[in-house]
């Protein structure tokens, strides 16, 4: 190879690799394969971006879901568990009879959220088609919970924006009904409705 060829090569190399530090530096994270999930004291193996969610028995992960604005699906055939906007939200999910495993396996989730409560064996078999997170909210904080959907669907900087803004909105109400600090007081703090009806 001559000198001009090796030293365009070597321009090129140098021109990729220089586009790649400057893509990492702008914030923008490699979402392409896998990475370890940690939550509820268990890990797993979870693509870095899983597109296509399967809800399984949960509804708390689904309001999650309308809080990052995340599609959702796919849901678990359970009358009566989801209802109200959450109900609206996921109208366009596919219900699936998740103890169907040929159903699961047609539907190919690339990730499965399934309550923490379910027995071994119908995990074991959602296990064999998708990596499965556990959830266990209610009893889990909201901000960990919501974290580990973001997480799962590649928008982590969005679940913190999401947290923040929040802090920032309990914040505010506080000072405003107890500027002084120096009293007890119950504080309810109501969700934003754009939607009044």
């Amino acid at each position: 190879m001559g000198l001009k060829k090796r030293l365009t090569v070597r321009s090129a190399f140098v021109l990729v690799l220089g586009l790649a530090i400057l893509t990492t530096a702008c914030g923008e994270e490699d979402l392409n394969g896998t990475h370890e999930l940690t939550y509820g004291g268990r890990t797993v193996e979870v693509p870095k971006r899983a597109g296509k969610i399967l809800f399984d028995s949960v509804a708390y992960p689904v309001e999650d879901a309308m809080a990052l604005e995340l599609p959702v699906a796919g849901v678990a055939e359970e009358k009566g568990l989801l209802y109200g906007k959450v109900h609206l939200y996921i109208r366009s999910a596919e219900v699936l009879d998740t103890k169907d495993s040929a159903a699961v396996e047609a539907f190919a989730p690339d990730a499965i959220v399934a309550s923490s409560r379910a027995n071994a064996e119908h995990i074991e078999k959602l296990s064999a088609v998708a990596p499965v997170v556990l959830s266990d909210a209610p009893e889990g904080d909201w901000r960990v919970d919501l974290r580990m959907l973001a997480n799962l669907s590649g928008q982590s900087s969005k679940g913190e924006e999401l947290i923040e803004q929040y802090d920032r909105d309990i914040r505010a109400f506080k000072k405003n009904w107890n500027p002084d600090g120096d009293k007890t007081a119950l504080y309810a703090y109501v969700a934003k409705d754009d939607d009044a009806s």
